[in-house]
């Protein structure tokens, strides 16, 4: 029973320690735009989206280490930059700006 109780409560530490580096950690501001690309093009699996950055930061960042929580997010750091992207686009003042102009050219 000892041995199950060891391995819960390893688990449980590691992962409120993989919460916390995240928080100190946030994803880097370039990876964040090409989150929002990514998901213009209609991404939004997490897996493919991971994928997609692996190439994205390997292309521009080669010197990126693959420890760096900036450069390579776990899946929930990464699930949850996308959600914070997809409402900044959702809620977008920019695209209020394009409506604005078309419905006046459309009068």
């Amino acid at each position: 029973m000892e041995h199950i109780s060891n391995t819960f409560m390893f688990t449980l530490f590691s992962y409120y320690f993989v919460q916390v580096s995240a928080m100190n950690n946030p994803v880097h501001p370039k990876l964040m735009e090409q989150i929002g690309k990514e998901l213009d093009i209609g991404i939004t699996s997490v897996g493919i989206m991971s994928r997609a950055l692996k190439a994205y930061v390997q292309e521009n960042f080669p010197d990126a280490n693959p420890a760096d929580s900036r450069y390579y997010p776990s899946r929930m750091v990464l699930s949850n930059a996308m959600y914070q992207m997809r409402n900044r686009l959702r809620y977008s003042k920019i695209d209020e700006l394009n409506v604005d102009h078309m419905v006046s050219t459309a009068c």
